[in-house]
């Protein structure tokens, strides 16, 4: 029976160390990445998990997800927010809505679009009324306020 046992133990060694190296299947959960950035204190080391995060999970990501990550960047990242992690997000989003322009306009308002109804011409702004304010004097356009009483000890 020892025997047997001794025989059993390399092979379920073998299959923890297997199970172990395995990675877990990507998923995108946006709470995952949020827990990830804010218990990561050293800004070095959260860059680095979090870009290693995204580059195994962003295939599973839809557009709502990447564009709620990139939305909290700035709250969840702290120092990590560079101009790079930035950079990396909107390439993540445009390479998503490839070929669907007005869902990049929606993203990133570039494209120009005509919309006459949303078009109105003002003239500006009604003129200013010259209102008499108690305890100050109309001179011409100015307004000048009346001199304060000297105190004592103030010249």
């Amino acid at each position: 029976m020892a025997a047997a046992l001794v025989g059993m133990a390399p092979s379920a060694m073998a299959q923890a160390k297997a199970s172990a190296k395995t990675a877990p299947p990507a998923n995108c959960f946006v709470s995952e990445f949020k827990q990830l950035a804010l218990s990561t204190h050293e800004p070095i080391t959260r860059t680095q998990s979090v870009l290693n995060w995204l580059a195994t999970n962003v295939k599973t990501c839809t557009v709502e997800q990447l564009v709620m990550i990139n939305a909290n960047r700035s709250a969840w990242l702290g120092a990590s927010d560079t101009a790079k992690m930035a950079s990396i997000l909107e390439s993540m989003i445009e390479f998503k809505v490839a070929g669907k322009p007005e869902m990049l306009n929606q993203i990133f308002g570039s494209m120009a679009v005509d919309r006459p109804e949303a078009v109105t011409i003002s003239s500006g702004p009604p003129p200013l009324r010259n209102v008499p304010m108690p305890g100050v004097e109309a001179v011409g356009q100015l307004h000048l306020m009346q001199p304060l009483p000297s105190l004592p000890g103030m010249r």
